[in-house]
């Protein structure tokens, strides 16, 4: 029943409240304001609640209810959860915390509502779930608004999803779905997956995970999915202090970073060492530009060059050669004492000007182009980003460092092309995409398959 949870036709919020400070009036709220369906709340007092009349339980709701939202305390949700049985909900997000996380009480209290719920049919994201977004639908504590994107974002972690959804806010980095996943009691992670695979408006999926409910599933579902999307994921846990903290956190248990490090690249997807390179990657995969490993530099900085130069040694890529033609073309542009080469260095007094006429020479080169600006009296990183845009789509990448780099770097996220703060930030995206994952479905594998079986034996 997991296509309740993500289209549903209804939704009723169990535990809506007039307290704007309370979860069930926030969440409330937030589906008024982005759910078309039919909304209804529920509430022990029968109350109005945000001009909707409430009822006092699911059971005196006399139509039909697709997804039911639980805000109550934990003591209290069996019973909610035995009601949406008994209406034939098809699904529920279980937003109340303190269940396997915490004690052996609330470990027993997850285990007799999973129990309520699969003999009754109903589907259950949760429990310790901050909540769902969907193109439909905004059913979190968290968020007001996001912008619509290609990207989803899938959390074990609800704070940390949070940032990341204020990331995306800030980036104008679009967002197709986010899912809180909380303690994964019913529905898993592979779940989510195997469904966000065949929804046309996600480009990507981004995971953060502390640990994988189902190993088998999990190999059975990634290596199909990474042929038609790219998956990046992050795992918390790698440490010992680490795995003990995922124990309070979620319930689960981290298992070995090595092995889910060679099961996600055997599968195919993308495995980075941190939140930063996650987010960097994201900035790529909602961008207009085509990226790949072959690379030109075009800077104001020699020093910047070089460093970038640098980068894209240590990681294995391309530096091209500029072609004689480029290079004719390029003297016209350059001071006299300048050699035309990759990369291609405007001196610290170039200006608008000679940076639109650098992209205008290397625009048909069939390769990622990293303009690099250092703001200075003769430009502005806002200058050269403007500059950048009239070249979208031809691989265009900005990295912008001074003063008015933060100003810059909206200009270039408002026009869907990447902006990174360091070349090797940048270089180091392009890595992760180009080597890990291609759309053509060349899956690339470093690890043998016996690595990652180990994680189906636990």
């Amino acid at each position: 029943m997991i296509e309740s949870l993500f289209r549903p036709e209804s939704i009723a919020v169990v535990g809506a409240s007039n307290d704007k400070n309370k979860v069930g009036n926030i969440i409330f709220r937030n589906i008024i304001s982005t759910f078309n369906g039919k909304i209804f709340a529920v509430n022990t007092n029968g109350s109005v609640i945000e001009n909707y009349q409430s009822y006092k339980s699911l059971k005196d709701i006399k139509e039909n209810v697709d997804l039911v939202v639980v805000a109550v305390p934990r003591d209290a949700v069996p019973s909610v959860i035995q009601d949406a049985v008994d209406i034939k909900a098809g699904a529920a997000i279980i937003i109340t915390s303190g269940f396997k996380e915490t004690d052996e009480h609330g470990a027993d209290l997850e285990k007799q509502i999973i129990d309520i719920a699969r003999n009754g049919n109903l589907s259950i994201l949760g429990p310790n779930t901050i909540g769902l977004i969907t193109p439909n639908f905004n059913a979190t504590f968290a968020f007001e608004d996001t912008i619509r994107g290609n990207s989803a974002l899938v959390a074990q972690s609800g704070g940390l999803g949070v940032y990341m959804l204020e990331w995306a806010q800030k980036t104008k980095t679009g967002i197709s779905y986010f899912v809180s996943l909380g303690n994964q009691s019913d529905i898993t992670e592979s779940d989510v997956y195997e469904y966000l695979s065949n929804d046309v408006e996600t480009r990507a999926i981004f995971s953060y995970i502390e640990g994988v409910s189902d190993g088998d599933k999990f190999l059975n579902v990634v290596p199909e999915i990474v042929k038609k999307k790219p998956m990046i994921f992050l795992k918390g846990g790698v440490s010992k202090s680490g795995s003990a903290a995922i124990k309070t956190h979620t319930g689960s248990v981290a298992g070995s970073i090595d092995i889910f490090k060679a099961a996600v690249r055997t599968c195919g997807g993308i495995f980075v060492d941190s939140l930063e390179d996650m987010l960097n990657i994201a900035r790529l995969v909602n961008s207009s530009e085509n990226v790949s490993s072959d690379i030109l530099i075009i800077t104001n900085s020699g020093g910047h060059g070089v460093l970038t130069t640098d980068a894209i040694d240590i990681q294995e890529m391309n530096e091209i050669q500029l072609p004689d033609r480029i290079k004719k073309s390029l003297l016209k542009i350059l001071p006299k004492q300048s050699v035309p080469r990759n990369p291609i260095d405007l001196s610290g007094d170039a200006d608008y000007k000679r940076y639109s006429d650098a992209l205008e020479t290397v625009k048909d080169l069939d390769c990622t182009k990293v303009v690099i600006v250092q703001s200075l009296p003769m430009v502005t990183c806002t200058d050269v980003a403007r500059a950048v845009i009239k070249y979208k789509g031809t691989g265009v990448i900005g990295v912008v460092m001074g003063m008015d780099e933060d100003s810059a770097s909206k200009l270039l996220d408002s026009a869907s092309i990447p902006s990174f703060k360091f070349p090797e930030d940048a270089i180091k995206a392009i890595k992760y995409m180009t080597s890990r994952w291609t759309p053509d479905k060349k899956i690339r594998i470093s690890e043998p398959p016996e690595e990652a079986k180990k994680l189906v034996a636990g």
